[in-house]
């Protein structure tokens, strides 16, 4: 039988305003260095900064697998929104 908390913690976010607000700040904060950096090193220092974040989940309650799963899903999401986002702003457009 699984655990209805594990079950719930690997489910997409469904955002809240406080998700939405820390994704505009790191959004905002790319925009500041992308004049500076490259793609891919902005892409290093992200996954950094996501490693960070998953040693520093509570190991009694997620497993570093858990913990990628929530990362996997939750990129997945935001290839989505981007592809969607690009797609409507350039609906029409030859």
């Amino acid at each position: 039988m699984s655990d209805p908390r594990a079950e719930r913690r690997l489910r997409p976010a469904e955002l809240r305003p406080e998700h939405i607000t820390l994704v505009k700040q790191i959004r905002k904060t790319l925009r500041k260095y992308s004049d500076n950096l490259s793609a891919e090193e902005i892409l290093a220092c992200l996954a950094q900064t996501v490693g960070t974040v998953i040693a520093l989940q509570d190991q009694r309650t997620m497993t570093p697998d858990e913990a990628i799963e929530i990362v996997a899903k939750n990129m997945e999401i935001g290839n989505r929104l981007v592809v969607d986002d690009l797609r409507s702003s350039t609906a029409g457009s030859a």
